[in-house]
């Protein structure tokens, strides 16, 4: 649902860790050549094949959430990212500053115009939002359902994967850690 939760915000637990890792986990799926065609005939020709059929694709959704992760994390640098060169935290903010253009404009494409009314504290003089509006949301069960009947479980097994020119995706269990942490960049 699109109601907020405790278990997905805050300082770093365990707990939230999980409950993030469980959220994003059917992130990466497969996708059909029919549905390719139906989003730009010219996608099956750039598209990601998988060697056991289908092309590799993700949702907008899961894209949006695994930005919000990481902005979560960017918060806490200290506990996720203790050891970061310079070269390494500017990765990150490059990669942040296109998680937040991403937000921003799925924020604007489906503009949720619930409103928000306002009213007074009992501490302070400034009006305080009441977030109590209904909203309009779809059903995640559904979404995840979907993801989880497609998703690509061998993705970061070594030899898995291959670039036609470049190889290997990933060679070894730190190369698919570092890419579900989001260090692997292109320049």
């Amino acid at each position: 649902d699109g109601e907020s939760n405790a278990s997905y915000a805050g300082k770093p637990t365990q707990g939230r860790d999980a409950a993030w890792t469980e959220l994003l986990q059917y992130s990466d799926v497969r996708l059909t050549a029919e549905e390719l065609d139906n989003l730009d005939p010219t996608r099956k020709f750039e598209g990601v094949k998988l060697p056991d059929g289908g092309y590799l694709g993700t949702l907008t959704v899961f894209h949006e959430l695994h930005c919000v992760k990481h902005l979560r994390h960017f918060l806490y640098a200290s506990h996720y990212f203790p050891d970061l060169t310079p070269d390494q935290i500017e990765a990150r903010r490059i990669h942040l500053e296109h998680c937040i253009d991403l937000l921003r404009a799925g924020v604007m494409c489906r503009g949720d115009v619930a409103p928000l009314t306002m009213r007074w504290g009992h501490t302070q003089p400034k009006p305080l939002a009441n977030f109590s509006s209904a909203h309009r949301c779809v059903n995640w069960e559904s979404i995840n359902d979907w993801a989880r009947r497609r998703t690509v479980a061998r993705l970061f097994e070594p030899g898995y994967l291959r670039h036609p020119i470049l190889g290997d995706v990933f060679s070894s269990p730190g190369e698919a850690l570092a890419a579900l942490i989001g260090a692997v960049k292109d320049p």
